[in-house]
């Protein structure tokens, strides 16, 4: 149980980096948190099943697969986002 919430923290971590670093748009936060995540939560599960570890023990292996399947998730995502067919908006100043 701690494991799991452990990888849905490093994914919302993730998550709101990526939206502070990568976010070219102004799209809200919502969406990169959700996909970091799941990405992280899937990763992790997967590794506990691949490798057959215990869940109920601390492991930093997890963890680095959670974080790892949580950045790729999230560059494949903001590599599609950026990819649409509609224009970049623009900001609107004031002069």
């Amino acid at each position: 149980m701690f494991m799991g919430l452990s990888w849905i923290a490093i994914g919302l971590l993730l998550g709101l980096i990526a939206n502070r670093k990568l976010n070219f748009r102004g799209d809200d936060s919502t969406v990169d948190l959700i996909v970091g995540a799941a990405a992280s939560f899937v990763g992790g599960a997967l590794f506990i099943v691949i490798s057959s570890a215990t869940m109920s023990r601390y492991s930093v292996w997890s963890l680095l697969v959670a974080a790892g399947a949580a950045i790729v998730a999230l560059l494949i995502w903001h590599f599609i986002r950026t990819r649409s067919p509609y224009k970049i908006p623009t900001v609107r100043r004031s002069y």
